[in-house]
């Protein structure tokens, strides 16, 4: 369901779902956030942050209709009404003010989730209104669909009521004891469970990821046995990072074990598949500088197609003065700041080796780069292809340049741009690597 109204300059977007599990179940998997990464194929990173009872700050990075994003959302939960209400402290790129609500209730066949977004464009108009409602409804209902495939498929972190009913019996309790795992999978990862607890890790961890999983031997697919193990491993990554960030060095300590345990454990059933054992390691990762008149989508696609085939990653972005910002945003002279802060967004992914980091410019972009290699701390490599390393010679490149750099830098004429070029657009400055 989607319900778009206005009133003044606020409007609202309802989106209501019904699930077939019970009303408590449901409310456990929209406040357990750490497990939405495992849930939202689309939220690829989560941290909350306890600011009061039933009161938590959530940094999401997620994907949806207007790209990758990172957002802030202030979460105040309603146990007892099964609610939660939200307001959203972040939401790039800055397209309106946000909050809204959850409310779950019982309903024939399971129980119901009403999600209510009640928003303000930054740009008024009914257009913009009706615009911003659509891509809320589409994002929301796909949200929900994930949500509601993953509890009728028997994901979530409750355990399968129905295997209990027909009888099945815990290696250590009844079914429906809670806290136990099936005696198909006990019996298959009994060679595993006197390693499990080794490092550290707790019963509840180990029946967080086993209790509800379903294997009639070793020859199945344990796809998710990865999956799963992987998921709390790098939960303990985010505990580990809160911990030393907060000065809790014991905490922080235990949290790396755990991480340790859980992605070593993760590898179990795929030890001899050099495959598997590539793609879950964390990657080199190149940044792509572009030129002065490059597009990412063109030139910079072009060279990361060649990274990513030999197994890296690549980050391609536009700067002010690049791409859709030519124009509207002088480039600046440091745009090693910019740089610093797209390094400091890519290295938060878990997929991402931050000691292995590497820039790469082509033309323009070549000196950007180099520039950035010598003052953004953390990169290992630097590629500066075709782009020198200062412009004293502007007065000499041929009219077309000289017209791009004069548009680029927002300079009145190629006197001031010439003063420019010469002054500040080279390395002299830097120190040396």
């Amino acid at each position: 369901m989607n319900t778009h109204t206005a009133s003044g300059e606020k409007s609202s977007v309802v989106n209501s779902v019904v699930i077939g599990v019970p009303a408590e179940r449901l409310w456990r998997s929209c406040t357990d956030i750490e497990r939405w990464p495992s849930i939202f194929p689309t939220t690829r990173e989560v941290r909350r942050t306890e600011v009061g009872a039933n009161e938590v700050v959530m940094d999401m990075v997620v994907s949806n209709e207007l790209g990758e994003n990172t957002v802030r959302s202030h979460r105040r939960y309603r146990p007892e009404q099964l609610g939660i209400d939200f307001s959203m402290v972040t939401l790039p790129p800055a397209i309106a003010s946000m909050e809204g609500s959850w409310a779950i209730e019982p309903a024939e066949g399971g129980a119901r989730l009403v999600v209510v977004h009640d928003f303000v464009p930054r740009e008024p108009g009914a257009e913009s209104a009706a615009g911003l409602a659509g891509v809320l409804f589409r994002t929301t209902e796909n949200v929900l669909t994930m949500l509601k495939e993953w509890l009728e498929a028997d994901r979530d972190l409750a355990m399968d009521e129905a295997a209990a009913r027909d009888g099945l019996r815990d290696a250590w309790g009844p079914r429906n004891s809670g806290n136990g795992v099936s005696a198909e999978t006990f019996e298959n990862c009994e060679l595993f469970f006197s390693r499990l607890g080794l490092a550290g890790l707790d019963w509840g961890d180990i029946t967080m990821v086993l209790k509800d999983l379903r294997k009639e031997s070793t020859h199945d697919d344990w796809a998710d046995w990865h999956r799963r193990w992987s998921a709390l491993g790098v939960h303990y990554e985010g505990r580990e990072a809160e911990a030393l960030a907060a000065g809790h060095l014991e905490t922080a300590r235990t949290a790396n074990r755990k991480a340790a345990a859980c992605h070593h454990y993760a590898e179990f059933f795929y030890f001899d598949d050099a495959d598997a054992k590539w793609e879950s390691r964390d990657h080199v990762c190149v940044v792509l500088v572009n030129g002065l008149d490059s597009a990412k989508e063109v030139e910079l696609y072009a060279f990361a197609r060649e990274f990513i085939a030999r197994g890296m990653g690549a980050v391609v972005f536009d700067g002010p003065g690049q791409g859709v910002h030519i124009g509207r945003t002088p480039m600046p002279v440091d745009f090693e700041r910019v740089v610093g802060a797209v390094m400091k967004q890519v290295v938060r992914r878990p997929e991402v080796d931050e000691d292995r980091m590497g820039i790469f410019g082509v033309s323009f972009g070549g000196y950007l780069a180099a520039r950035a290699a010598a003052t953004v701390p953390g990169f290992r490599a630097c590629v500066n292809l075709s782009g020198g390393f200062d412009h004293d010679s502007y007065d000499d490149v041929n009219a077309m340049v000289k017209k791009d750099f004069r548009f680029v830098f927002g300079q009145a004429d190629d006197d001031a741009m010439g003063e420019l070029a010469r002054t500040s657009l080279n390395l002299r400055d830097i120190r040396p690597l």
